[in-house]
């Protein structure tokens, strides 16, 4: 899998505008794979921007279906889509591969905890991320749990990322809570697993709309 992210800043007042807009573009549309997320960016965020897109998609099968969406309303989608963006705060790309993902229910679970950071060993870091996502099943319930790369515009000199969702901050700070004490020799393996890792930063965003 793979995933494309823009960021930029809305208008004031404009997201429930914006909301709309996806819903009439997006709401029964068909992908070869993967979809599309609308987010609002919260805590960490940088800048000014306030919002992003992600596309996700399996390499070598994405977008939607042929025939879905004629170029016209595509163009008109955009263009819609433009009026509600401030152009005077630059927009921010960037992309790369999810290696490992456990999905959940992000309409239970729609806030997005996201560490950006470099592992000195990225394969042992991969398989310690996949056993602790396995040994603390119950701790994941609903929570959508992702690894993956940075191979476009690596954020701040970070090559890796993890994504864990929760239903809200409280949600998202209980787990810490959680995997310290009802999991704890499972995180300490995962410490000692994991090899030496260099945090670059966290942030927390909303997901909004989602379609797939």
């Amino acid at each position: 899998m793979a995933f494309n992210v823009i960021e930029f800043a809305v208008e004031p007042n404009s997201e429930d505008q914006i909301g709309e807009l996806f819903d009439e573009f997006y709401t029964d549309k068909k992908f070869k794979s993967g979809g599309v997320v609308l987010e609002r960016l919260e805590h960490g965020r940088r800048g000014e921007r306030t919002h992003r897109i992600v596309w996700m998609w399996e390499l070598g099968n994405g977008g939607l279906v042929d025939g879905e969406v004629a170029e016209h309303e595509g163009q008109a989608f955009w263009s819609r889509l433009g009026n509600f963006i401030n152009r005077e705060v630059p927009s921010e790309r960037y992309a790369g591969r999810i290696l490992s993902w456990k999905e959940g229910d992000t309409s239970i679970t729609p806030q997005v905890h996201i560490w950006d950071f470099k592992p000195a060993d990225p394969v042992a870091f991969q398989k310690a991320h996949d056993r602790i996502v396995k040994d603390a099943a119950d701790a994941f319930e609903n929570r959508t749990v992702g690894f993956g790369t940075y191979d476009i515009n690596q954020q701040n000199g970070a090559s890796h990322w993890v994504v864990i969702t929760g239903k809200n901050l409280n949600d998202n700070l209980a787990l810490f809570t959680e995997m310290e004490t009802t999991y704890k020799k499972e995180m300490e393996r995962y410490f000692q697993d994991r090899g030496e890792v260099n945090n670059i930063r966290d942030y927390v965003l909303n997901i909004l709309k989602r379609y797939n």
